[in-house]
Protein backbone atom coordinates (compact mmCIF):
# COMPACT_ATOMS: atom_id res chain seq x y z
CA UNK A 1 0.00 0.00 0.00
CA UNK A 2 1.18 2.93 -0.57
CA UNK A 3 1.51 6.09 2.05
CA UNK A 4 0.26 9.55 2.13
CA UNK A 5 2.55 12.61 1.87
CA UNK A 6 2.01 16.29 1.18
CA UNK A 7 1.62 17.04 -2.60
CA UNK A 8 1.52 12.68 -3.30
CA UNK A 9 -0.54 11.61 -6.11
CA UNK A 10 -1.26 8.48 -4.29
CA UNK A 11 -2.29 10.05 -1.23
CA UNK A 12 -5.34 12.14 0.25
CA UNK A 13 -3.26 15.65 -0.13
CA UNK A 14 -4.15 18.45 0.79
CA UNK A 15 -5.81 16.26 4.01
CA UNK A 16 -3.87 15.12 6.95
CA UNK A 17 -3.03 11.68 6.40
CA UNK A 18 -5.04 9.42 9.24
CA UNK A 19 -4.37 6.01 8.42
CA UNK A 20 -1.99 5.11 11.53
CA UNK A 21 -4.74 7.55 13.89
CA UNK A 22 -7.93 5.51 13.02
CA UNK A 23 -8.13 1.80 13.92
CA UNK A 24 -11.31 1.22 11.18
CA UNK A 25 -8.29 2.61 8.73
CA UNK A 26 -5.68 0.05 10.15
CA UNK A 27 -8.69 -2.59 9.70
CA UNK A 28 -8.69 -1.91 5.93
CA UNK A 29 -4.66 -1.88 5.96
CA UNK A 30 -5.10 -5.81 7.38
CA UNK A 31 -7.80 -6.60 4.83
CA UNK A 32 -5.45 -5.38 1.50
CA UNK A 33 -2.69 -7.46 2.69
CA UNK A 34 -4.74 -10.22 3.12
CA UNK A 35 -6.19 -9.97 -0.06
CA UNK A 36 -2.36 -9.64 -1.66
CA UNK A 37 -2.12 -12.70 0.45
CA UNK A 38 -5.07 -14.80 -0.95
CA UNK A 39 -3.86 -13.57 -5.05
CA UNK A 40 -1.04 -15.12 -4.50
CA UNK A 41 -2.34 -18.08 -3.28
CA UNK A 42 -4.43 -18.13 -6.02
CA UNK A 43 -1.89 -18.42 -8.62
CA UNK A 44 0.04 -21.64 -10.08
CA UNK A 45 2.97 -22.73 -8.68
CA UNK A 46 5.04 -20.92 -12.15
CA UNK A 47 2.97 -17.77 -10.99
CA UNK A 48 4.14 -18.05 -7.49
CA UNK A 49 7.80 -18.32 -8.47
CA UNK A 50 7.41 -15.10 -10.24
CA UNK A 51 6.79 -13.18 -7.34
CA UNK A 52 10.55 -12.55 -5.35
CA UNK A 53 9.16 -10.31 -2.45
CA UNK A 54 6.27 -8.36 -1.09
CA UNK A 55 5.63 -5.20 0.77
CA UNK A 56 3.45 -4.25 3.17
CA UNK A 57 3.07 -0.79 2.78
CA UNK A 58 5.43 2.15 0.70
CA UNK A 59 7.19 4.20 3.06
CA UNK A 60 5.02 4.47 6.38
CA UNK A 61 4.44 7.44 7.97
CA UNK A 62 6.46 9.26 5.64
CA UNK A 63 7.01 12.86 7.31
CA UNK A 64 4.39 11.69 10.34
CA UNK A 65 7.25 10.90 13.07
CA UNK A 66 4.50 10.96 16.06
CA UNK A 67 2.74 7.88 14.33
CA UNK A 68 5.54 5.99 14.51
CA UNK A 69 4.54 4.24 17.51
CA UNK A 70 1.19 3.29 15.62
CA UNK A 71 2.88 2.36 12.54
CA UNK A 72 5.42 -0.21 14.31
CA UNK A 73 2.75 -1.81 16.28
CA UNK A 74 0.59 -2.33 12.85
CA UNK A 75 3.84 -3.47 10.70
CA UNK A 76 4.00 -6.02 13.37
CA UNK A 77 0.67 -7.71 13.10
CA UNK A 78 0.94 -7.41 9.30
CA UNK A 79 4.22 -9.32 9.60
CA UNK A 80 2.80 -11.81 11.23
CA UNK A 81 0.13 -12.01 8.67
CA UNK A 82 2.69 -12.32 5.97
CA UNK A 83 4.27 -15.46 8.02
CA UNK A 84 1.20 -17.36 9.09
CA UNK A 85 -0.25 -16.72 5.46
CA UNK A 86 3.08 -16.98 2.91
CA UNK A 87 6.00 -18.66 4.97
CA UNK A 88 4.07 -21.57 7.02
CA UNK A 89 2.40 -22.25 3.71
CA UNK A 90 4.99 -22.10 1.65
CA UNK A 91 8.00 -22.75 3.70
CA UNK A 92 10.30 -23.90 1.10
CA UNK A 93 9.72 -21.49 -1.62
CA UNK A 94 7.72 -17.89 -0.69
CA UNK A 95 8.96 -14.49 -1.85
CA UNK A 96 10.88 -12.44 0.50
CA UNK A 97 9.74 -9.54 2.88
CA UNK A 98 10.68 -6.38 2.05
CA UNK A 99 10.43 -4.02 4.96
CA UNK A 100 10.37 -0.31 3.71
CA UNK A 101 10.74 1.96 6.25
CA UNK A 102 11.79 5.74 6.21
CA UNK A 103 14.00 8.13 8.21
CA UNK A 104 11.41 10.58 7.72
CA UNK A 105 9.29 8.41 10.28
CA UNK A 106 11.77 6.37 12.13
CA UNK A 107 15.35 7.20 13.12
CA UNK A 108 18.02 4.48 11.61
CA UNK A 109 18.40 3.09 15.32
CA UNK A 110 14.87 2.59 15.71
CA UNK A 111 14.38 0.58 12.34
CA UNK A 112 17.81 -1.59 13.50
CA UNK A 113 15.47 -2.31 16.73
CA UNK A 114 12.55 -3.01 14.67
CA UNK A 115 14.16 -5.34 12.54
CA UNK A 116 16.27 -7.31 15.70
CA UNK A 117 12.85 -7.15 17.57
CA UNK A 118 10.27 -8.25 15.09
CA UNK A 119 12.40 -11.21 13.15
CA UNK A 120 14.49 -13.92 14.18
CA UNK A 121 17.96 -14.48 13.36
CA UNK A 122 16.94 -17.69 11.10
CA UNK A 123 14.46 -14.96 9.24
CA UNK A 124 16.78 -12.13 8.74
CA UNK A 125 19.14 -14.20 7.19
CA UNK A 126 16.84 -15.93 4.65
CA UNK A 127 13.64 -13.37 3.86
CA UNK A 128 13.32 -10.68 6.27
CA UNK A 129 14.87 -7.84 3.92
CA UNK A 130 15.24 -3.81 5.44
CA UNK A 131 14.37 -2.22 2.62
CA UNK A 132 15.45 1.84 2.33
CA UNK A 133 14.77 4.13 -0.39
CA UNK A 134 17.33 6.51 -1.51
CA UNK A 135 16.73 9.80 -3.19
CA UNK A 136 18.71 12.91 -3.96
CA UNK A 137 15.90 14.71 -4.95
CA UNK A 138 15.04 16.25 -2.03
CA UNK A 139 18.49 16.33 -0.65
CA UNK A 140 19.70 19.68 -0.47
CA UNK A 141 22.95 20.30 -1.57
CA UNK A 142 23.33 16.87 -3.28
CA UNK A 143 19.96 18.02 -5.37
CA UNK A 144 20.49 19.56 -9.11
CA UNK A 145 18.49 22.11 -10.74
CA UNK A 146 17.93 24.16 -13.53
CA UNK A 147 17.84 27.20 -12.13
CA UNK A 148 19.22 28.43 -8.39
CA UNK A 149 16.51 28.75 -5.69
CA UNK A 150 18.27 28.02 -2.44
CA UNK A 151 16.89 24.80 -1.97
CA UNK A 152 19.17 22.78 -4.50
CA UNK A 153 23.02 22.65 -4.29
CA UNK A 154 24.16 22.71 -8.09
CA UNK A 155 23.08 23.73 -11.25
CA UNK A 156 22.44 21.25 -14.08
CA UNK A 157 25.30 23.08 -16.19
CA UNK A 158 27.88 21.79 -14.79
CA UNK A 159 27.60 19.20 -17.53
CA UNK A 160 29.36 22.03 -19.57
CA UNK A 161 32.26 22.16 -17.00
CA UNK A 162 34.45 18.90 -16.54
CA UNK A 163 35.46 19.58 -13.00
CA UNK A 164 32.54 20.40 -11.64
CA UNK A 165 30.73 17.37 -13.26
CA UNK A 166 33.27 15.53 -12.27
CA UNK A 167 32.79 17.06 -8.26
CA UNK A 168 29.16 16.65 -8.80
CA UNK A 169 29.55 12.66 -9.72
CA UNK A 170 32.31 12.34 -6.83
CA UNK A 171 29.57 13.56 -4.75
CA UNK A 172 26.62 11.54 -5.62
CA UNK A 173 28.73 8.24 -5.33
CA UNK A 174 29.94 9.12 -1.75
CA UNK A 175 26.42 9.26 -0.56
CA UNK A 176 25.34 6.19 -2.21
CA UNK A 177 28.49 4.75 -1.04
CA UNK A 178 27.57 5.24 2.50
CA UNK A 179 23.41 5.18 2.04
CA UNK A 180 22.41 2.11 3.98
CA UNK A 181 26.49 1.61 6.14
CA UNK A 182 24.62 2.04 9.59
CA UNK A 183 22.89 -1.22 8.83
CA UNK A 184 25.32 -2.52 7.03
CA UNK A 185 28.15 -1.85 9.41
CA UNK A 186 26.22 -3.16 12.47
CA UNK A 187 25.69 -6.80 10.62
CA UNK A 188 23.02 -8.37 12.19
CA UNK A 189 20.36 -7.58 9.30
CA UNK A 190 22.49 -9.02 6.96
CA UNK A 191 19.63 -8.58 3.77
CA UNK A 192 19.38 -5.13 2.26
CA UNK A 193 17.76 -3.39 -0.08
CA UNK A 194 17.06 -0.12 -1.88
CA UNK A 195 13.65 -0.81 -3.75
CA UNK A 196 13.85 2.50 -5.28
CA UNK A 197 16.31 4.81 -6.76
CA UNK A 198 15.60 7.14 -9.78
CA UNK A 199 17.62 10.12 -11.83
CA UNK A 200 15.61 12.70 -10.30
CA UNK A 201 18.21 15.42 -9.41
CA UNK A 202 15.31 18.07 -8.19
CA UNK A 203 11.99 17.53 -6.63
CA UNK A 204 10.11 19.28 -8.63
CA UNK A 205 10.51 17.89 -12.13
CA UNK A 206 10.15 21.14 -14.07
CA UNK A 207 13.27 22.48 -12.66
CA UNK A 208 15.26 19.36 -12.64
CA UNK A 209 17.99 18.07 -14.84
CA UNK A 210 16.90 16.65 -18.24
CA UNK A 211 19.99 16.70 -20.29
CA UNK A 212 21.04 12.75 -20.78
CA UNK A 213 24.88 13.45 -19.02
CA UNK A 214 23.63 14.70 -15.74
CA UNK A 215 21.19 11.33 -15.56
CA UNK A 216 23.78 9.14 -17.32
CA UNK A 217 26.14 11.04 -13.76
CA UNK A 218 23.09 9.83 -11.74
CA UNK A 219 22.96 6.17 -12.56
CA UNK A 220 26.44 5.75 -12.75
CA UNK A 221 27.25 7.48 -9.51
CA UNK A 222 24.25 5.01 -7.32
CA UNK A 223 24.99 1.91 -9.35
CA UNK A 224 28.81 2.65 -8.18
CA UNK A 225 27.68 3.22 -4.72
CA UNK A 226 25.01 0.82 -4.40
CA UNK A 227 27.59 -1.95 -5.81
CA UNK A 228 30.53 -0.75 -3.20
CA UNK A 229 27.90 -2.01 -0.60
CA UNK A 230 27.53 -5.04 -2.35
CA UNK A 231 23.77 -4.55 -2.94
CA UNK A 232 23.85 -4.04 -6.45
CA UNK A 233 21.55 -6.96 -7.00
CA UNK A 234 19.05 -5.64 -4.22
CA UNK A 235 18.62 -2.37 -5.76
CA UNK A 236 15.79 -1.56 -7.96
CA UNK A 237 15.13 1.66 -9.93
CA UNK A 238 11.61 3.42 -9.92
CA UNK A 239 10.17 2.99 -12.16
CA UNK A 240 9.98 1.54 -15.54
CA UNK A 241 7.61 3.33 -17.44
CA UNK A 242 5.85 6.26 -16.82
CA UNK A 243 4.08 6.77 -20.36
CA UNK A 244 2.13 9.81 -19.42
CA UNK A 245 4.02 11.50 -16.93
CA UNK A 246 5.08 14.63 -18.75
CA UNK A 247 8.42 15.95 -17.21
CA UNK A 248 8.71 13.75 -14.71
CA UNK A 249 9.45 10.92 -17.41
CA UNK A 250 12.80 12.14 -17.97
CA UNK A 251 14.18 10.92 -14.33
CA UNK A 252 11.61 8.16 -13.32
CA UNK A 253 11.31 5.97 -15.91
CA UNK A 254 14.49 3.93 -16.64
CA UNK A 255 13.03 2.65 -19.89
CA UNK A 256 13.09 6.40 -21.21
CA UNK A 257 16.44 6.90 -20.02
CA UNK A 258 17.86 3.69 -21.64
CA UNK A 259 15.68 4.68 -24.91
CA UNK A 260 18.19 7.59 -25.02
CA UNK A 261 21.44 5.79 -24.99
Amino acid sequence: MPMYVDGSYNGVFPNEGMFFKDQSLQEQGFDIINNMFEFYASLDKDGRASVTGMTLMNEPCHSMPEDKDAMISWMGIAVAMFRSNIVDQYPNDHPKLYMNLISTCISDEDSLSFMLNTFSTEELNTWAVLDIHVYYAWAGAMSGCMWLNGDCGWECSVDTDIDAYTSVSDMITTAAESSHSYFINNGSVPLIACSEFSLATYHDSNNACRGLDILELLYNAQADGFDAQGMLNMSMFWTWKMPYGGSHENAWSLQNYLSHK
